[in-house]
């Protein structure tokens, strides 16, 4: 009989509380110039009508200057850590949608070290097997992001005037730049704007890295998070209705690092999807799983 979970109430090592990096990005469709890759804009100052859109994009942690100096127009080397179902089956799932709103204007808020560290993150090589997408590492330092825009099918996208990918670099400063990747300048008048905010303990989010693996899961279930701070915690799993399946003890746990091991057939887990969440005193993080026999 397999032991069913473990809790490592003392962390296995300890993360610093450090301040994280919120990002909007504000895409304005009057702005595009090329009908190629406008999003269905005219190109002229006439605004996208799309329902949806989804950002596409990838970031960069290796290094400032290696992320600058790999940006090229496809297939760039930035893309490290990537969000969205793009590639040759693009996905109308939710990850990476933005919020729609008048006028052609669509806006997302992420912050960084939560949104490129999930298990929604892509572990996919890219189309020249040249760079694996892999989560961002905790305390990674972010540098430079990729984006490309679309409609849920893939079919529209937005891009830069040469119909290339768009980037920002300097995500590490308080001045982050839209650069267009054929000139690698500054994109005057750009569809694209960026603002950046440094998050404090007290504002942040107090669940970081959580992921649930594998994905989809057999036998053994890993449930993996850190807490910012010390927080009264539980973590419940729940079926495709929303109905309470499983509810591990709750415990006051110390910031850093905490994993759940789980053994799905002795949770009387039958084949199907479910939903695990973190819940703490400040925050709540919930992630879909499928379980197949």
């Amino acid at each position: 009989m397999k032991k069913l979970f473990t809790l490592f109430a003392l962390t296995v090592f300890v993360v610093g509380i450090y301040a994280q990096t919120q990002v909007t990005v504000t895409l304005d469709t009057k702005k595009f110039i090329n009908i190629d890759c406008s999003l269905g804009a005219d190109g002229a100052g006439g605004p996208s009508t799309l329902p949806k859109v989804y950002m596409h994009s990838g970031l960069c942690t290796t290094g400032d200057i290696y992320c600058k100096t790999q940006i090229i127009p496809l297939n760039s080397l930035v893309w490290e850590h990537v969000v969205g179902n793009w590639g040759d089956n693009p996905q109308d799932d939710g990850v990476g949608e933005m919020v729609t709103g008048s006028n052609g204007v669509y806006t997302k808020t992420i912050i960084i070290e939560d949104y490129y560290s999930g298990s929604w993150v892509s572990t996919e090589w890219n189309e020249t097997n040249t760079v694996q997408s892999t989560p961002m590492d905790p305390g990674a330092t972010p540098y430079t992001i990729g984006l490309v825009f679309r409609n849920p099918d893939g079919t529209i996208t937005g891009r830069d005037n040469m119909c290339n990918d768009i980037f920002v670099t300097d995500i590490n400063t308080t001045n982050p730049k839209v650069i267009q990747s054929f000139d690698l300048l500054p994109w005057a008048n750009s569809p694209v704007t960026i603002e950046r905010e440094i998050i404090g303990i007290n504002e942040m989010y107090n669940i970081n890295f959580f992921k649930v693996l594998p994905n989809p899961v057999r036998d053994d279930l890993h449930i993996e998070f850190y807490l910012k701070t010390a927080s009264q915690t539980q973590v419940v799993i729940m079926d495709a209705f929303g109905k309470l399946v499983t509810a591990f003890p709750e415990a006051r746990l110390n910031e850093g690092k905490h994993v759940i091991k789980a053994d799905i057939f002795n949770l009387n887990l039958a084949q199907g999807i479910y939903y695990v969440s973190v819940k703490t005193e400040y925050s709540v993080r919930t992630e879909k799983i499928v379980v197949i026999r």
